[in-house]
């Protein structure tokens, strides 16, 4: 197996994130935003246009992967401008690249703005995107390493992935508490304890655990199937299972839907353990998009302080602005983003491929 650093990519040498943890209801009573209000006009001509029109075509739709942040992005967007209407289709990766593919290849218009994860899949349809055009994009953006193909699809966010279990069923098991990748793998959570969003699900699993495995001790993965994990296909059906006993721990499990658990009450813990995993989504505009002024404004919005604490206001994503960016109105929970962060890489390589077929599918199955 290869070394660590062919798969980790470390935030070292990039520009600084910052988190954010309050919340759902914080960000969307929060500020407008701060430095350059997406309202103000640059004294550019063409762009007072865009916003005019988009006013005039009066309504944008986004295509939204991430769970847990839909209300306090329509609060916030509706607030900056209420003169466009808000509309958002929320589905799970794989659902959501097999409706774009489909309005791609009829040249159907429904998305105007889209924001998933799985960076291969921007990078091959970059060619159907629209390039931004308002100046938040030149001030906060251009030349970064969240911005590719020339500024077509950037990274508003970094989703950290965990683990999250219930501590009542841990303690009465008789187990340890969890607090590295390892102790999933204790005796303890055999027979169908442990959930699992398999290597085989996506690229961005496939990555994850061709990484964690390398956490997790020597012959990880054989030990993790004798212990009969459960798939699931995401993660806000793995946690409730969790919440409710079904599992004692959930594992690649994106912080949203656990976060609203806890909440609520449930006896449920979250973790991002040593080393922190994130991973990023990718927005663009759609090329194809029947309200492209919209679509601008939006994007704008959404790469402007105010459309950074609309998304990642919550605690639920990551920040990739920081403090200084987005000015005097951040809110007071917010907090930096873990220095020993690790982003999964964008491609997936033929290592971990060959990892998946070789060791991953003789044990797990596909």
């Amino acid at each position: 197996m290869g070394s660590k650093a062919s798969w980790w990519r470390r935030r070292a040498g990039v520009v600084a994130f910052v988190s954010v943890v309050v919340t759902l209801t914080a960000c969307a009573s929060g500020p407008s935003g701060a430095g350059v209000s997406p309202k103000e006009t640059t004294g550019n001509s063409a762009w007072d246009a865009i916003v005019a029109k988009a006013n005039q075509e009066g309504t944008v739709t986004l295509y939204l992967s991430t769970p847990g942040v839909e209300d306090a992005v329509k609060a916030a967007f509706s607030k900056s401008y209420p003169g466009i209407e808000f509309k958002l289709f929320r589905a799970s990766t794989g659902d959501m690249q097999a409706r774009l593919d489909q309005e791609i290849a009829t040249n159907t218009a429904g998305v105007d703005v889209m924001v998933v994860s799985d960076a291969p899949w921007f990078e091959a349809n970059k060619g159907h995107f629209a390039l931004p055009k308002g100046p938040a994009f030149q001030k906060y953006w251009k030349g970064t390493d969240y911005s590719h193909a020339g500024g077509l699809y950037i990274n508003p966010d970094v989703a950290p992935l965990g683990i999250a279990y219930n501590p009542d069923l841990i303690k009465s098991l008789g187990a340890k508490p969890i607090k590295t990748y390892a102790d999933v793998l204790q005796p303890e959570f055999a027979k169908g304890l442990i959930a699992i969003q398999p290597a085989t699900f996506s690229a961005t699993n496939a990555k994850y655990w061709f990484g964690v495995a390398q956490h997790m001790g020597s012959d990880a993965i054989k030990k993790l199937a004798d212990l009969g994990p459960v798939p699931y296909d995401s993660s806000s059906p793995a946690v409730q299972a969790v919440a409710s006993g079904e599992h004692a721990v959930s594992i690649y499990q994106v912080l949203a839907p656990a976060q609203a658990l806890i909440d609520k009450g449930a006896p449920v813990k979250w973790i991002n353990p040593d080393p922190a995993i994130g991973t990023v989504h990718n927005a663009a505009i759609a090329g194809w998009s029947k309200h492209p002024n919209a679509a601008q404004v939006f994007m704008n919005w959404l790469m402007s302080p105010a459309g950074q604490i609309g998304l990642c206001g919550n605690g639920l994503l990551y920040c990739p602005l920081t403090f200084d960016q987005l000015g005097a109105n951040v809110p007071d929970t917010m907090v930096e983003l873990p220095s020993n962060i690790t982003l999964l890489p964008d491609e997936v390589s033929t290592e971990t491929s060959d990892w998946v077929n070789k060791t991953w599918k003789p044990a797990i199955g596909g």
